[in-house]
């Protein structure tokens, strides 16, 4: 599972001078300011090892990832500005369009009272 992952390969990591125990507390103490601990905390979590060298696979939604964390943060009252890239505008599916605007009347109700006169 889950948790059982994150607890025995990543809590315990320790590894090419990255331990994560010592880079959490590190991270909390320099409040939370720096993207390191998370990147090489996900890194861990997907490839193996906090660098990122251990796999040939690059993990192409650290964006993503790092926004989401950070939004966690901030719900704790802990996050001082985002190291994210800004966010994409959403997009239902590729190649969407911008929705056609209503359409309006020419004319009004008003004017077509005011105007109209019987035969």
């Amino acid at each position: 599972s889950g948790m059982y992952h994150w607890m025995e390969n990543v809590q315990k990591y320790s590894g090419r001078g990255f331990k994560y125990q010592d880079e959490l507390v590190r991270y909390v103490n320099e409040d939370l300011s720096k993207t390191e601990f998370f990147e090489g905390a996900t890194n861990i979590h997907l490839l193996g090892c906090h660098s990122g060298t251990c796999s040939e696979r690059p993990v192409t939604d650290m964006d993503d990832r790092l926004r989401n964390f950070e939004k966690i943060l901030a719900l704790f009252g802990l996050q001082f500005g985002s190291h994210a890239k800004p966010e994409p505008p959403f997009r239902a599916f590729p190649g969407q369009q911008q929705p056609t605007p209503s359409p309006t009347p020419n004319v009004t109700v008003a004017e077509e009272i005011i105007t109209y006169s019987p035969s």
